[in-house]
């Protein structure tokens, strides 16, 4: 029987042997489920298994001459390539807030109804990596997109603003904004309010594919928010500061 999901939770750093713990991923694989998803424990042990079975159900696809036998990282990874912080200190770990039920409360003999638990994860899909449609700005514009999408709705219907004269001491003056084109610097994001939102909502999965993932908690800075994220090429650096207004 074909599975949807086939998952593995806290179970690979248990396992003793790296023979062992591919058995156990074929396993996974011999009810050829559509996703497979790996949780274990961000200790390190937990984190080199994780890596491990990326490595290794990698390189299954890889060596597969069947379509349908091939896989890709859905997340927390943008790409396919050897993970950038293999061999290093830091680890592809998150945190999660839970509930603590009665009984763990009993035998961890505390009253403390919740803790925070990390954990490190892997989810691979069957077939090959979507390609990206080239609309990236697609069903996610911002206020400055949005600012941008009314001028040029403005210019095509022959609209005017009000602006400052330059050198003119306070000076202003009503300016087509048809007058304006190509006076911006930038490219105008795409616009998407003439497709539906299952549309917008399939572009917007396929796109995803390709966002840069954030691997480790903000660095929240003063005026500015720093960001460890991981790109679609296989590389992981801090992004550019982002101003907190923003």
């Amino acid at each position: 029987m074909k599975a949807s999901v086939a998952i593995s939770s806290f179970y690979l750093s248990t396992l003793p042997t790296q023979s062992s713990r591919q058995v156990h991923l074929r396993q996974l694989l011999a009810s050829s489920p559509e996703y497979i998803i790996l949780v274990d424990r961000s200790s390190r042990e937990g984190w080199a298994a994780i890596s491990e079975a990326r490595s290794y159900l990698l390189s299954l696809s890889s060596s597969s001459t069947a379509p349908s036998e091939e896989m890709h990282v859905i997340a927390p990874c943008p790409h396919e390539f050897e993970c950038p912080l293999t061999g290093g200190r830091d680890r592809c770990s998150f945190s999660q807030k839970l509930q603590r039920p009665d009984f763990t409360r009993k035998t961890k003999h505390t009253n403390r109804g919740e803790e925070d638990v990390n954990y490190t994860y892997l989810i691979l899909g069957r077939g090959s990596r979507p390609a990206s449609t080239g609309s990236p700005m697609i069903g996610r514009v911002g206020g400055v997109g949005k600012e941008a999408l009314e001028k040029e709705a403005g210019k095509r219907e022959g609209k005017s603003e009000l602006r400052e004269v330059e050198g003119g001491g306070g000076e202003f003056e009503m300016v087509s904004l048809s007058d304006l084109s190509g006076q911006e610097n930038g490219t105008l994001p795409t616009r998407d309010d003439e497709k539906t939102e299952e549309e917008v909502d399939g572009a917007l999965r396929t796109e995803s594919y390709t966002w840069p993932r954030v691997v480790a908690p903000p660095m929240k800075r003063a005026g500015h928010v720093i960001l460890d994220t991981c790109f679609p090429d296989g590389m992981s650096s801090f992004s550019p500061k982002i101003r907190a207004d923003e």
